[in-house]
Parts: C-alpha cells; structure tokens; sequence
C-alpha cells in the first residue's frame, strides 16, 4: 500500500492538467483533477487492495472440485463462476467491498493533493480544524463517525437476511 502523499503526487504526475494525458483529457473536456471525478479516482485509487487482496482470498478459497464438478456437468465458465464460485466468495467480496468503502470515504491525503475540490468530509475537519480548532470541526467528524459505524452496524446486521453462502457456517452441534 502507498502512502497518502505519494499516491496524490503520482496521480498528479499521471493524471494532473501538466501531464501529457492530463491534458489530452482536458482537451476532450473530462478535467480530472480538482473535479468529483478525480475524487473518485484517488478513491479508487487508495481503496481498491483492500477489496483485490481480500476477494482474491475469498476466490482462493473456493474448492476446486466445486468448480470442476460444475464444468463438468456442462456448465460453462461464466455460469460456474456465477453459481459456484460467486456464491461461495461473496462473504469475502462483501468484506472487501466493506474495508475499501471505509479506506475510501477516510481518504484525505491523496485527495487534499489531486482533487481538493469539491470538497469531501476529511478534508473539511482538516480545513475546519485549521481554521477555527476542534469545536469547529467536531460536528463534521462526528456526523462522519456516525455514518460510518452505522454502514458497518447496518451490514454487520444485514447478514441474515443474506444468502446461504454469505452467512457464517453453523457450528456442527448449534440448531
């Protein structure tokens, strides 16, 4: 994983209005830094390992018998991945997809960096704890800190309403 800073300066080495593809962007009228659209890049960015590694965890686990089995009573690849494999990773998935939302939405040093513009929640308490010090600042953190546990309270309490493969396996003697 890079840090906050060197993620910003390489997309701004890639991407900002100085860069040869920056600048072709720009031309074509799809500015990326200092737009919505570059704050979802260095979101992207940042976040994407945590759901890469965690879902490539998840699909390492699938049995391999599962998938030949599926392949061999005819199913193609797209449908085995489909109803084999997808089932059986997607508590993995949904795990990844958790911790790259969260390392996203907490993402301020890339994005003070590439795209300060429109402005997002952490670079408001920074700016806001800059300019008038923790009382300032304290309501945005804390409206932050709220939405964030409830996503994680709200999925935490979403799995049982999930499918099978997604909820944990009962233990041999629980009913």
């Amino acid at each position: 994983l890079v840090p906050q800073s060197v993620a910003g300066v390489a997309l701004i080495v890639l991407l900002g209005p100085s860069s040869v593809l920056g600048s072709a962007l720009e031309k074509l009228g799809l500015p990326i830094s200092g737009t919505l659209f570059g704050i979802v890049i260095a979101q992207v960015f940042v976040a994407a390992p945590f759901l890469v590694k965690t879902a490539m965890t998840a699909f390492e686990s699938v049995p391999l018998q599962l998938e030949l089995a599926s392949r061999s009573l005819g199913a193609s690849p797209s449908a085995t991945f489909a109803r084999v494999a997808l089932p059986l990773a997607s508590r993995g998935v949904l795990v990844g997809s958790t911790l790259a939302w969260a390392r996203a939405v907490s993402e301020f040093g890339c994005i003070v960096l590439f795209a300060s513009s429109p402005v997002t929640a952490p670079v408001l308490v920074h700016t806001e704890f800059l300019r008038a010090g923790a009382s300032e600042s304290r309501p945005i953190a804390i409206l932050l800190l709220v939405i964030c546990l409830w996503v994680f309270v709200m999925l935490q309490f979403g799995q049982t309403l999930l499918p099978f493969a997604l909820q944990r396996p009962r233990e041999a003697g629980r009913r």
